[in-house]
């Protein structure tokens, strides 16, 4: 699991959109889904967190699993 962080922390310093980025929430209403776009210049990031245990239906339309 530390590892995995890592990683992710990595990503995040790469990316100036991650940390820099125009900031938007996706589907708020989703019970168990958190999901957000980051975008700076022409880099965009979707961030899509599913917090149950469970497989979730999620995104424009409600069409994509997470």
């Amino acid at each position: 699991m530390l590892n995995y962080v890592r990683k992710l922390i990595r990503l995040r310093k790469s990316s100036p959109a991650l940390v820099y980025g125009a900031y938007e929430v996706l589907g708020p209403e989703h019970p168990h889904v958190y999901a957000y776009r980051r975008k700076l210049g022409d880099e965009e990031w979707t961030v899509v967190l599913n917090f149950s245990g469970k497989e979730q239906v999620w995104g424009r339309g409600q069409a994509e699993a997470v």
